[in-house]
């Protein structure tokens, strides 16, 4: 008697697949240990966490230098050697205008570097002792630039021209005026080109050239004329006269001067 095959048919009995479907899955899975965990993916995973150096506050701005007084001595309140031997400095007004600008009221020159002491060489019109005594003056530094004025003591000229065309005698056109408080017959001193230091930075000085006398007004509240005599002051020559300059305050007319 012959042995005979199973019939597929007999296997895949619509009874008995079921069964054999949840057989092989459990034979399946019987290979997982039981405690076994499914690993995070990349994306779950927390970064490490970096130790970074604390951020080190701002330094605090420095203080801006400003012009004080003890006693009858002038100093500025900045480091040694801030400003050079000679140099000139503006001097501001303690109120300012609108948007921070302060109006130049006069000039100061360093007398020593590392002491940082100070002379006038341009003095306000209006008392300032009070000021230098307690919060002090701002100060900022000189720029060669003629259309500045500080008070009635410190302003510009333009080029009076030619030489030969002016003669002996020429009238200055002053950016100083009336609403400076300039008035005729104050004398200034002319003064030519710049005294710098050796690097070319800082201001020391001004070539004088002579001095001139205010004449009596015409035009604006802001300009006036100064008049010089060539022959009294022959350094105010043809080379002065083609080119702008500064003038400074020597002395005020008299009260009664017409």
């Amino acid at each position: 008697m012959t042995s005979r095959a199973p019939r597929i048919s007999h296997l895949m009995h619509p009874t008995r697949t079921p069964a054999l479907l949840a057989i092989a899955l459990h034979l399946a899975c019987a290979g997982e240990p039981s405690g076994a965990t499914v690993p995070a993916t990349p994306s779950a995973r927390r970064p490490p966490v970096l130790a970074t150096a604390p951020v080190a506050a701002p330094a605090p701005a420095a203080a801006e230098p400003s012009l004080r007084a003890r006693g009858d001595h002038l100093f500025l309140t900045a480091p040694p050697d801030r400003f050079k031997r000679g140099e000139l400095l503006y001097v501001l007004d303690p109120q300012p205008l609108h948007n921070d600008t302060r109006l130049r009221i006069g000039l100061v020159q360093v007398v020593s570097a590392t002491e940082n002491t100070v002379t006038w060489y341009c003095r306000p019109r209006s008392p300032v002792d009070a000021a230098l005594a307690g919060q002090g003056l701002p100060v900022a530094e000189f720029k060669s630039d003629t259309r500045l004025r500080a008070g009635k003591c410190w302003g510009g000229y333009d080029a009076p021209g030619s030489a030969a065309q002016a003669g002996t005698v020429v009238d200055l056109s002053l950016h100083l005026g009336p609403g400076d408080g300039v008035r005729p017959h104050d004398l200034y001193e002319v003064l030519g080109e710049p005294v710098v230091d050796r690097d070319g930075r800082a201001v020391l000085g001004f070539e004088p050239l002579g001095h001139c006398t205010v004449l009596p007004f015409e035009g604006t509240t802001l300009t006036s004329l100064c008049r010089i005599d060539r022959a009294v002051w022959p350094k105010f020559d043809a080379k002065a006269m083609a080119r702008p300059g500064f003038v400074k305050l020597l002395q005020e007319a008299p009260p009664d001067a017409p």
